[in-house]
């Protein structure tokens, strides 16, 4: 890892960690919870976390913009004029904090040419953080400060299932009922992507939609921490700063389905195709 690697590793876990100490100091208390415009919760913990977040990136890195869940107000042609930007998830799981179960997370991702190649999802409730940097591996650092490498496991006779607490679908129970033996163990926000990781799940499916912001830093992680039997998705999708998008991810056992029960849904197809086209004809995809 270079130093500079490093040294940006090391600010972004301090981030993370004033973002966590933010959270936490409403998490404590009674709070309320109002509805963005689609619907989705937001609290004062998601707004403190975010000032941090934004502030305290464009400090670390002044010359790298920021795209975060809770400012996406941000011009789309602008933001697709970005080779390199963060992208943030101040809060994944609000509606777990709002169920006082602890399962929620910060996340944060830098993306370059449209792929995550730095990840880091915070638990602010246990203080474990899980990190990764593109072709250096994938860490954990637990709360008592202590660090270790983690890697994917190898698929057993049972599949484990990291499973949503919040959201649920007729096709993940069809695939699911395809799969043979296999336990749902349940996990709110994109700390499923850490039970992947180190090798505590094998499988996580999910066919909603889904924004940048929740699965990029996952993304990165998953894939440093990939062993052959446990990888993110049946087919990549590329990130681009856009807007939501329905992404599927699977483990490579799950390639031999048609791609209607995997989640390789049609809008990403046609995501991979357009930025294929406008890489040909020189254009910002």
């Amino acid at each position: 890892m270079t130093l500079a690697t490093a040294e940006l590793l090391h600010g972004l876990r301090k981030l993370a960690h004033d973002a966590a100490a933010a959270i936490m100091a409403v998490y404590q208390h009674d709070f309320d919870v109002t509805r963005k415009d689609d619907r989705s919760p937001l609290t004062a913990a998601d707004l403190a976390s975010h000032r941090i977040l934004v502030d305290g990136l464009r400090a670390l890195t002044p010359d790298i913009p920021v795209l975060s869940e809770e400012c996406v107000d941000l011009d789309v042609s602008v933001r697709r004029s970005w080779p390199r930007y963060w992208c943030v998830d101040p809060l994944d799981g609000t509606r777990e904090s709002g169920k006082r179960n602890g399962e929620f997370c910060i996340c944060i991702a830098l993306i370059d040419d449209g792929a995550p190649v730095i990840g880091m999802v915070h638990a602010p409730v246990s203080g474990r953080c899980y990190y990764a940097a593109r072709g250096q591996g994938a860490q954990v650092i637990a709360a008592d400060g202590s660090s270790q490498a983690i890697r994917a496991s190898s698929l057993g006779m049972t599949w484990r299932v990291a499973g949503s607490r919040s959201h649920g679908d007729a096709r993940s129970a069809g695939v699911l009922g395809r799969l043979g033996a296999n336990e749902h163990q349940p996990m709110g926000s994109a700390l499923k992507f850490g039970l992947i990781a180190e090798g505590a799940a094998d499988l996580y499916l999910r066919f909603g939609p889904t924004s940048e912001w929740d699965t990029a830093a996952g993304q990165c992680i998953v894939e440093e921490a990939a062993a052959p039997c446990s990888i993110y998705m049946a087919k990549r999708c590329a990130i681009t700063s856009a807007t939501a998008f329905s992404i599927p991810i699977s483990s490579p056992s799950l390639r031999s389905m048609p791609a209607s029960e995997r989640g390789c849904s049609r809008r990403c197809h046609e995501r991979d195709a357009d930025r294929a086209s406008a890489r040909d004809h020189g254009q910002a995809a």
